[in-house]
């Protein structure tokens, strides 16, 4: 989803033009085992698992628990008293901050407004991309914009607000906290980063640009040949980082040069071409004489706007490689280890936890991780073999649905522990296939609708990575993204929170109602379904944590490519892709948090409401609680779930 509001001028690419309301889901297994549980003797399993407990019939773990001691709520829980009446003057305000930001831009306007008139606003006229200016003014002045609404924020400190005004106030303090330290740090944000780059997410945010009328064309084709000289900011902007010894390293300008290749290797048949003659052909409100015309103008726009766009970053990306003053992750930098933990931590996996607990937390939940499938093992060896020797074929009986069939029988069998919500229109496709090699990293993605249109829910599917797609559509859609947005949105939550972009919240929940299918899955050929089903998401969450814990031993620890390959070595996982992992983290720190550790947080929140409430949990409640607090902190999350729980008590 999108951010609210620009932080300063020159990252506004990075907070619309990036603005994927999806992921790009790591696949967990790209790295494989160096010695995997079948190779164990009996007694490195008895080592592992702590002894050869457990009957032959099964031993099935609780999922969630992955520490040997139950998880509590730390400290005294005091509520807060509500105003039963609204606070005009903070209503006034959250409301013009909403308006501010979606009128910045043509992309903003059309990705989160069907009808402006429902709240006062009309599109940007003339389309405009925003303002591009990344010059150090520019960038100054975006600062103390953001300082000066920041105090007009925490004016309304103390106030009477009601409840839902409450909870709004906190997640967009805490937002706008991080957001001014980011602005402090501008020089560690990277536009043209391999995975959450401008050249990665444009021609997805243009391809899935909506048409409602003959305007949203124009708009379309102006904004296209606008990107030439928008471009060239972005290209100052990365030159002067680089000026600055903030350049990227080596391996990452390789991959941006790459995407770059790819997107304009046959500009003539290039896929925003298709894309866009196929929406044209679709609209019933222009003429056949409009609609020939509308595409020789997309054609130009496309052979004169984004592709020298692609070739001008490429061309900066392959100036600027070898100009790197460091090898490795951001602790390299000065003030690095603090920017991980003030910034990319938080914004990533949505807490604010110190990093170093969070170390103890990976390897701990490892080391748990590996013993419950030694267990398993040990309790039921023909469930694990069945699962070790059928690992590429264990969802044959779904990889060949149709993605629709798919989701609609996740829609009808998993949902039981989630409220009802009526039926969720949405449309499905595949990747077109410069996008697959474009977006290679990407299983699917999930893009919301406007906040007042629930008909265009839209779920992409990337053709070349279709094992496992009922797990993969599970995160996408039901009970993941789609489900969640859906939702949140059936609440009609305050605009400023319908457009708000909490990464941990988000790909926390998708990971983890993702892996709640597995305990129903039917696996063809085993009685043995549930405890596949464990064993299958365990191993997800060995690779998961792999990603995560690299990730902070890189760019938080200091890590180097030998180290790497020692800790996989030692984990498990064979070393000879420690350059490849390192590689990767160091391009785009901290966006595989969103993945491992946010699923152990919305886990363990889990975990500590059933303790809190014993046998009065309900699963249907407590997600009812996740789903209408919408995205945030998890410090948040946990501030509504134990207002919940005081309630139960």
């Amino acid at each position: 989803m999108k951010k609210f509001r620009r932080t300063v001028a020159g990252l506004l690419v990075g907070t619309m033009l990036l603005s994927m309301a999806g992921c790009g889901s790591p696949d967990p297994d790209d790295y494989e085992y160096g010695k995997s549980l079948e190779q164990l003797t009996e007694e490195e399993v008895v080592i592992a698992g702590g002894g050869t407990g457990g009957s032959s019939g099964g031993g099935l773990l609780n999922p969630g628990s992955l520490s040997g001691d139950p998880k509590e709520f730390e400290g005294d829980f005091e509520p807060v008293q509500y105003s039963d009446t609204e606070n005009k003057e903070f209503e006034e305000f959250i409301l013009q901050e909403f308006k501010d930001s979606v009128t910045a831009d043509t992309l903003s306007y059309n990705f989160t407004v069907l009808d402006g008139s429902k709240y006062g606003i009309e599109a940007p006229s003339p389309a405009t991309l925003g303002d591009a200016d990344m010059s150090e003014q520019a960038i100054l002045d975006g600062i103390e914009e953001t300082k000066e609404n920041y105090e007009k924020l925490i004016a309304f400190e103390g106030q009477p607000m009601t409840e839902e005004e409450y909870f709004t106030y906190i997640v967009l303090k805490d937002d706008y906290e991080r957001t001014m330290f980011q602005n402090e740090n501008y020089l560690f944000y990277e536009p043209f980063s391999p995975m959450r780059g401008f050249q990665a997410n444009i021609g997805t945010n243009f391809a899935e640009y909506r048409f409602d009328d003959k305007t949203d064309v124009e708009d379309y084709i102006a904004m296209m040949n606008q990107l030439p000289d928008y471009v060239s900011h972005i290209c100052e902007y990365e030159n002067y980082r680089v000026e600055k010894g903030y350049g990227m390293q080596d391996a990452a300008c390789d991959d941006v040069i790459e995407q770059c290749e790819t997107f304009v290797e046959d500009p003539e048949n290039n896929f925003l071409i298709k894309e866009f003659d196929s929406k044209i052909d679709n609209l019933d409100f222009l003429t056949d004489e409009e609609k020939a015309d509308f595409k020789a103008q997309d054609k130009e726009a496309v052979l004169n706007g984004i592709i020298p766009c692609m070739n001008m970053i490429k061309d900066c990306v392959a100036a600027n490689k070898g100009k790197a003053t460091v090898e490795g992750g951001l602790c390299e930098y000065e003030n690095g280890k603090e920017y991980y933990q003030k910034y990319i931590l938080p914004h990533f996996a949505g807490t604010s936890r110190d990093v170093e607990d969070i170390i103890d937390m990976f390897e701990t939940r490892y080391s748990d991780a590996f013993t419950q499938m030694s267990m398993m093992y040990l309790s039921n060896a023909d469930a694990y073999n069945f699962m070790v020797d059928n690992m590429d074929t264990l969802f044959a009986n779904t990889d060949n649905m149709k993605v629709d069939d798919i989701i609609n029988k996740l829609m009808s069998d998993e949902m039981g522990e989630y409220p009802k919500l009526e039926n969720i229109p949405y449309k499905s496709d595949y990747l077109s296939p410069a996008m697959e090699t474009i977006l290679d990293s990407t299983l699917a993605y999930y893009m919301s609708p406007a906040i007042d249109d629930e008909e265009h829910n839209i779920i992409r599917v990337n053709g070349s990575h279709t094992d496992g797609i009922y797990v993969t559509l599970a995160h996408e859609g039901c009970p993941g993204h789609m489900y969640q947005n859906a939702y949140f949105q059936s609440t009609n939550p305050k605009p400023i929170r319908a457009i708000a972009d909490y990464m941990g919240y988000q790909e926390g929940w998708a990971v983890y109602t993702s892996f709640n299918t597995l305990k129903t899955y039917d696996f063809e050929g085993t009685e043995d379904d549930e405890i596949v089903g464990q064993l299958y998401r365990l191993n997800d969450e060995l690779g998961y944590m792999l990603y995560g814990r690299v990730d902070i031993g890189v760019n938080y620890e200091g890590w180097s490519v030998q180290d790497v390959a020692d800790y996989m070595n030692e984990s498990g996982f064979s070393g000879e892709y420690a350059e490849e992992l390192f590689n990767t983290v160091v391009g785009d720190p901290g966006v595989y948090l969103s993945y491992s550790l946010s699923e152990y947080l919305m886990e363990e929140l889990r975990e500590k409401t059933e303790t809190a409430l014993g046998d009065k949990f309900d699963p249907v409640e407590f997600h009812r609680v996740i789903l209408t607090a919408g995205p945030c902190q998890f410090e948040e999350l946990e501030f509504k779930l134990r207002e919940y729980i005081y309630e139960q008590q």
